[in-house]
């Protein structure tokens, strides 16, 4: 099933998430989903639904907000069969909502949060490079992936040339966030991995 903002023509955005509330109401479903970060067996399905709420009540969502909801979209699915066509369209799927949610944002927050997708990518890739090259199933593999990572590199140029037409302090990405970077990353990997696996995959 493909991720999606799961929204009703008919519906309201919630009216307690105004002003102060909002960001009270961010902070709290940020340090609950941690504290759910931390146990041996975290279930994250109850933090679906705040965070898609706080989407749902601002025009321009925080970027906490919609990086959240996507990584917990993203880990509600199963590779446990390890397929990469599988992975690959989950990742796609995983664009396609993160697109979808900052469209109305500003070029720097957009491609910001992509940071998680192009990790993904990475991943697979390096995956992708440890099997046979030479089968049929793994060129099929490497053509989709290919075909994603230019879709990727579009989008990022759009992007660049939205920023244009907005003053610089309108660009300027929000960094006011309610919890550190670090912890923010840590909803993307598991708690035993290595956060620089996560910043190095730029370098």
């Amino acid at each position: 099933m493909a991720l999606s903002l799961k929204a009703s023509m008919n519906s309201q955005k919630p009216n307690f998430l105004i002003g102060e509330n909002y960001q009270i109401s961010l902070k709290q479903s940020m340090e609950d989903l941690l504290a759910e970060t931390q146990k041996e067996t975290p279930n994250f399905s109850l933090s679906m639904k705040p965070f898609y709420d706080l989407i749902q009540a601002k025009v321009d969502p925080p970027l906490e907000s919609i990086w959240v909801y996507s990584a917990l979209s993203f880990r509600s699915h199963s590779f446990a069969k390890k397929d990469p066509l599988n992975r690959l369209s989950t990742i796609n799927d995983l664009f396609q909502l993160v697109s979808s949610c900052s469209s109305p944002c500003n070029s720097s927050k957009s491609i910001a949060l992509l940071a998680p997708i192009v990790f993904e990518v990475y991943k697979l890739v390096v995956e992708v490079l440890g099997k046979d090259s030479g089968s049929k199933g793994e060129k099929k593999v490497n053509i989709k992936i290919k075909s994603l990572v230019e879709v990727i590199i579009g989008y990022i140029s759009m992007c660049c040339c939205k920023g244009f037409r907005f003053s610089d302090e309108s660009e300027a990405i929000d960094v006011d966030l309610v919890i550190p970077v670090e912890d923010l990353t840590s909803i993307w990997i598991d708690r035993n991995a290595y956060l620089q696996s996560f910043f190095a995959t730029g370098e």
